[in-house]
């Protein structure tokens, strides 16, 4: 093997790894639910009505998005369970001020949101069901 050669097979075994560790991280981080971080404007201010009571799960989703309707049907089969919390679908293409305000950047993205109107949780990606009940279940608790 000549030196090109040996150049040549540095370079694709460098981007096999470079890529393995993106899918690997990726498939670790991908749909957790996280704390939130509370947006500069709220929901309200830009153009996301909540219920009376503010409690809810608003799923952005977009056109093309091949997991929002995955997505859309898990959050539906939890809430079952949970009639006082809200369900808000927001299509990205229709609510883009909101996207920008709320640093939307890919679909879906699931805020949860408390009484107070106050996002406390946050995913982006296929929500992971264990993770997303035990959150709604901890706002349906609190909201009592």
């Amino acid at each position: 093997m000549d030196g090109v050669q040996l150049v040549g097979v540095i370079g694709l075994v460098a981007v096999l790894v470079l890529v393995a560790g993106f899918v690997i991280l990726r498939r670790r981080f991908d749909g957790r639910l996280r704390a939130a971080v509370q947006p500069e404007r709220s929901l309200a201010e830009v153009g996301i009505a909540l219920p009376a009571d503010n409690v809810a799960v608003v799923q952005f989703s977009g056109e093309f998005c091949a997991i929002c309707t995955p997505a859309r049907t898990l959050v539906q089969r939890v809430l079952r369970d949970h009639p006082d919390i809200a369900r808000i679908e927001v299509d990205v293409a229709e609510h883009l001020t909101a996207v920008r305000a709320l640093d939307i950047r890919r679909t879906p993205t699931l805020l949860i949101v408390d009484e107070q109107g106050q996002v406390v949780h946050r995913s982006s990606g296929m929500p992971r069901e264990a993770e997303l009940r035990q959150a709604v279940s901890g706002l349906a608790a609190h909201n009592r």
